[in-house]
């Protein structure tokens, strides 16, 4: 599919060049939610009502509130719990749309390549 489609020839090519950043930020991610879920399980343990019960369950509710999707079926009980849901759900946020501007960037400048070479072949096939 990607060899019939120029557009997501250009994509997969500014993916490529954005690797280095993303890696980045995956591991600051998965850094923050080691910490963010040990820290939730720490303040929610004691509350006997708590669906947090270990550091993974912790983690799962990390991992859907930092991705903005949210089910809804884990909810922190304390103040602190709520506090840092927010944070980590700020957090989350600002991990989608810190890397948006630098990868459309990237795509204008292959998109622009691209158009480049296609000029300059053109004009050397018609001389």
């Amino acid at each position: 599919m990607a060899r019939h489609s120029q557009n997501l020839r250009i994509m997969m090519r500014t993916m490529r060049d954005s690797l280095e950043d993303l890696y980045f930020l995956l591991v600051l991610l998965l850094l923050s939610s080691i910490i963010w879920s040990t820290f939730l399980y720490a303040i929610e343990r004691h509350n006997p009502d708590s669906d947090f019960t270990s550091i993974p369950a912790s983690a799962w509710f990390g991992g859907i509130t930092k991705s903005t999707v949210g089910y809804g079926d884990m909810v922190p009980q304390s103040f602190l719990g709520r506090l840092s849901a927010i944070i980590c759900a700020n957090i989350g946020i600002l991990a989608i749309a810190l890397p948006i501007p630098e990868i459309i960037d990237r795509f204008m400048q292959n998109q622009e390549h691209h158009e480049t070479m296609v000029c300059f072949i053109f004009w050397n096939y018609l001389l």
